[in-house]
């Protein structure tokens, strides 16, 4: 799991992310001791916020960001060769 969190940690920074894992479940009752993803431009919890995620859904997360991500550029370069942007 630590590898798997790893590879995940590196996909999100790559995206303009990271995550926090809270072990400690007696700082709040909104801790659940999960992951939280965190916009690292703004430094604002973007998923998670009580820290009530796993790597699943971190996984989840990264697919949808990667999709917007690819959906973007894609328009961007119809739009760079004249085609017509739907989005």
């Amino acid at each position: 799991e630590r590898n798997r969190a790893v590879r995940l940690r590196h996909k999100l920074n790559k995206l303009g992310y990271t995550m926090m894992k809270m072990n400690c479940r007696r700082d709040s009752i909104d801790n659940f001791g999960g992951y939280a993803i965190i916009d690292t431009e703004y430094n604002v919890i973007v998923r998670g916020t009580r820290f009530d995620l796993d790597l699943d859904d971190v996984e989840e997360f990264i697919s949808d960001e990667e999709s917007v991500a690819q959906l973007e550029k894609s328009s961007k370069e119809g739009e760079r060769f004249g085609a017509p942007s739907f989005l």
